[in-house]
């Protein structure tokens, strides 16, 4: 990863900007919402436990300690994946999000709160995603 934000250095002209944006520290939540209530039920997993982000935030650091990029501005915001039910968000991230695991709490978790009796509800994926603003040195 540090090849490449070398190479993006060498293309951006001086004071030319990279925008990163990634998912944070935390891993993200699966949640149900039932009449207008969250309940978190576990966080998403992945096979390769989340290690690219950790070496993206391993790299930008290598960078910025080099002197290639200083930040500008930096924030977070919060990306939601909305599913009607437990199975469509299954559906949704095995063709989207191929390294991602749900594991078997959340269904038990999911089929304790949604009984046939609940008239609103929602599953949806909590991302907190990073946005940083870099200027080439």
């Amino acid at each position: 990863m540090v090849h490449a934000l070398e190479t993006v250095h060498s293309l951006l002209k001086p004071g030319g900007v990279l925008v990163d944006i990634h998912l944070g520290t935390e891993k993200a939540g699966i949640l149900a919402q039932v009449n207008g209530k969250e309940y978190f039920l576990d966080s998403v997993e992945e096979t390769d436990d989340y290690i690219e982000y950790k070496q993206a935030n391993e790299a930008l650091a290598q960078v910025i300690e080099r002197g290639l990029f200083t930040i500008e501005e930096a924030g977070q915001f919060t990306f939601l994946i909305h599913a009607a039910t437990i199975e469509e968000m299954r559906e949704y991230l095995t063709a989207n999000w191929k390294d991602a695991i749900l594991n078997e709490s959340v269904d038990i978790k999911a089929r304790e709160l949604l009984t046939p009796s609940i008239e609103r509800y929602g599953i949806f994926v909590r991302e907190e995603i990073l946005i940083t603003r870099f200027k080439r040195g």
